[in-house]
This record gives C-alpha cells, sequence and structure tokens, in this order.
C-alpha cells in the first residue's frame, strides 16, 4: 500500500514560478508501468507558502490514493469484488480530495446536472479546461473530480457495521472491559444480522424509511 506522507512545513513538491507556487511530483519509479505520467505538474494557484502547502499535501494523498488503486487493480484483476471495490473507494476518495485541492467540493453528475446552480456548473467546466495544459486537452483525472464522473463507492449494510465497530464507535468500548465489550457489541450486531436477515445485506442508499421499520414491525407481531 502506499501511505501517504507526513508533511508539516517542508517544500517537498512544491517549485515556485515567479510568485506562483506549482505541485512539482515525479511518478515514483514503482508506478511508472502503471502511472503514464513522468513528472505531475499542477499550478496550485497560491502566492502564499502556507496555502501552496495545504493544496500540495491534498494533490500529494490524492496522487498516493490513485497509485495505490492501480496497484490494487493490477494485483487483484476483477475476480475479487472485496478488492475491486476498495479500489473504487480509493478512486472515489482522489476524486474528492482532487476537487476540494480546486477550490470546489465533489459532486455526483447527476447532483450536477439536476440539483446544482448551472454557474456552478460552468465554473467547474472551466476549471477542467483552464487545467488542460499547452495541448488543450482536459486530464481525465480533473473531469473525473470536478464533473462528477467517477462512480460513488456502495457500502453494504455488514460493511458499514464493521467501520462503525472498529473506527466511529471506538472510543464508546474503549475502557470497557473485554466482556463488556462483547456484551455491547453483541446487542449491537444482533440487531443488524435481524435486519440482514429480514431485508438482505443490501447497499445502505437502498434502505428506505419504510424497510427500516418493516422489521420493527413484523416483532411487534410476533
Amino acid at each position: 500500500m502506499v501511505g501517504v506522507m507526513k508533511r508539516v512545513d517542508d517544500n517537498s513538491y512544491l517549485e515556485q514560478r515567479g510568485r506562483v507556487w506549482w505541485y512539482n511530483r515525479r511518478v515514483p519509479s514503482k508506478f511508472s508501468h502503471l502511472d503514464t505520467r513522468k513528472r505531475i505538474k499542477e499550478s496550485l494557484g497560491a502566492t502564499s507558502i502556507e496555502q501552496a502547502r495545504y493544496k500540495r499535501d491534498l494533490l500529494a494523498e490524492a496522487d498516493d490514493h490513485y497509485w495505490a488503486s492501480l496497484k490494487i487493480a493490477e494485483e487483484v484483476g476483477p475476480s475479487s469484488n472485496r478488492e475491486t471495490s476498495e479500489a473504487v473507494r480509493r478512486r472515489y476518495r482522489m476524486a474528492t480530495v482532487k476537487a476540494l485541492a480546486s477550490g470546489f467540493t465533489y459532486q455526483p453528475i447527476d447532483h450536477l446536472a439536476t440539483v446544482a446552480p448551472l454557474e456552478e456548473a460552468l465554473a467547474r467546466l472551466l476549471a477542467v479546461h483552464q487545467n488542460a495544459g499547452p495541448a488543450e486537452i482536459p486530464k481525465e483525472r480533473d473531469a473525473e473530480a470536478l464533473l462528477g464522473g467517477t462512480p460513488k463507492p456502495t457500502v453494504s449494510v455488514s460493511e458499514a457495521f464493521e467501520v462503525y465497530v472498529g473506527e466511529i464507535a471506538y472510543n464508546a468500548h474503549l475502557y470497557k472491559s473485554p466482556n463488556q465489550r462483547a456484551s455491547w457489541e453483541k446487542t449491537k450486531r444482533t440487531s443488524i444480522q435481524y435486519f440482514t436477515d429480514f431485508a438482505g445485506d443490501i447497499a445502505l442508499e437502498e434502505i428506505t424509511r419504510e424497510l427500516a421499520l418493516e422489521p420493527r414491525r413484523a416483532r411487534s407481531t410476533m
């Protein structure tokens, strides 16, 4: 896996041209066969070193995730659903970070087409073309990040629960004894199992209010 570098105030991957700072990073040799770019050069649009470092960190993280997703796809191929799902998550994460570095938040394309103001959609389109470079060919990464072309990862009920237990609710059982933690987790796992037995281990976005209430109604009639 590719680790994200911890950068506090160093100037790694930074290059100043006139008053403006640029992100300048060579593609690591172990990923050169996966990423055809020799070197990544992008204007950060920043004149202060503090702002440049902040944007640099976002872009560096985005590239780290991008290379990790390429490596995962190469190693496991399309036959492994779990690893493929992880690659999609990393690709989605990369797009969100890239969009933030460009001054936007990531929005899926259907939102931009139906909900977002026209001015925002045009601003995103202009940003893609401004970053196109001398060849005036928009970069695929910019288009995905700013125009919402990255597929949103699907997270199942069981996957979300494991994240909840291991990360989100970590502090809730930090000081519990092993028996207390086991009891705490058993109660919640039983409820999740009851739901998945009833509705299946479906994606979170498929859960409607009616579906969430149905198991409770079924219990009340037992």
